[in-house]
């Protein structure tokens, strides 16, 4: 050989004798060698790249069990969707015991709910139909008024009458404003105290209620 052509430098050792070409030449693959040991010492690594292995890795996108991408949404729920005895939705609908539902009682200052103590009800529902009779309590029952009652209940024909000694009373008139929500006109009543019958006859059957009625202007 000519002279030693590399060391553990990467330095060439020329020879004064060697070929201009010659040298160029082993130059060159002096070059070559030196850029391919640094390209297998190092690993260029990207955004998740493993520098162990040199391969590049990717963290994957959390996918929700709702189908969207990192929303934090929860997963939907098996089954059917529960819906409540009011028409919304997400609740369990609660049982029904048959009974005749309270009489819903507004007026100008006051609200109260009335449950009915006597009634014959036919709920489709529960599949079955409950009679029952009691005694009136119109003390459990007080509303102030003015001018004008505002009643609901289920979809059907309402009467309001006051007791005055007579055996039919004194019958108020009843406008159906919509179905299940009546006005109950008390303006022909004196000031002062009084009891109201509320009596109620429709689809499911009929139910009555008493009210302590005090007119106050």
């Amino acid at each position: 050989m000519f002279g030693q052509t590399g060391n553990s430098h990467g330095l060439v050792d020329v020879r004064p004798g060697m070929s201009p070409i010659l040298r160029t030449l082993l130059l060159l693959l002096v070059l070559v060698l030196a850029l391919a040991g640094c390209a297998g010492d190092g690993v260029a690594v990207g955004a998740g790249g493993d520098p162990e292995s040199g391969s590049e890795s990717e963290t994957p996108i959390p996918v929700e069990p709702d189908g969207g991408i990192g929303d934090g949404a929860q997963p939907l729920p098996e089954g059917p969707i529960p819906v409540e005895g009011d028409g919304g939705i997400g609740g369990e609908v609660p049982p029904s015991d048959g009974t005749a539902p309270a009489f819903g009682v507004s007026s100008e200052t006051d609200s109260i709910s009335a449950d009915p103590f006597t009634y014959c009800w036919t709920d489709p529902a529960a599949g079955t139909g409950l009679c029952a009779d009691g005694i009136p309590d119109p003390s459990a029952n007080p509303i102030t008024v003015a001018d004008q009652l505002v009643v609901t209940y289920e979809e059907g024909t309402l009467t309001a009458t006051v007791q005055d000694g007579s055996p039919n009373g004194i019958s108020l008139p009843v406008v159906a404003e919509n179905p299940g929500v009546n006005l109950v006109d008390t303006t022909s009543l004196e000031p002062g105290a009084h009891t109201l019958d509320l009596f109620w006859t429709g689809e499911q059957g009929d139910a009555a209620t008493q009210l302590a009625l005090t007119v106050t202007r």
